[in-house]
């Protein structure tokens, strides 16, 4: 899943958070904030990235930090969840 990332802005602190669970436990579960890419010359690739385990129980994945500057100084937020015979619900996806 990919998303723009449009209000956020370099060299300032910004959080983005998501609620997560599988069954069975395990599912690999990450979420990075990648340069929009536009501008190869410039392209951070993903200056932020969070990865964790997910668990049976709801957990949050939290991504904290301050976006440096790139040329284009647009980013999108990118989700990927992986897992073999395994259900996974996530929730709430905010920055």
């Amino acid at each position: 899943m990919e998303s723009p990332a449009r209000a956020m802005r370099p060299e300032v602190a910004h959080l983005l958070r998501f609620w997560v669970r599988s069954e069975p436990a395990g599912a690999r579960v990450r979420m990075r904030l990648r340069d929009n890419g536009f501008f190869p010359e410039g392209s951070l690739g993903a200056p932020l990235s969070e990865e964790r385990r997910a668990t049976a129980q709801w957990q949050s994945v939290v991504l904290l930090g301050k976006p440096p500057r790139s040329k284009g100084e647009h980013y999108y937020v990118e989700l990927e969840i992986a897992g073999e015979n395994q259900t996974v619900w996530f929730d709430g996806l905010y920055a």
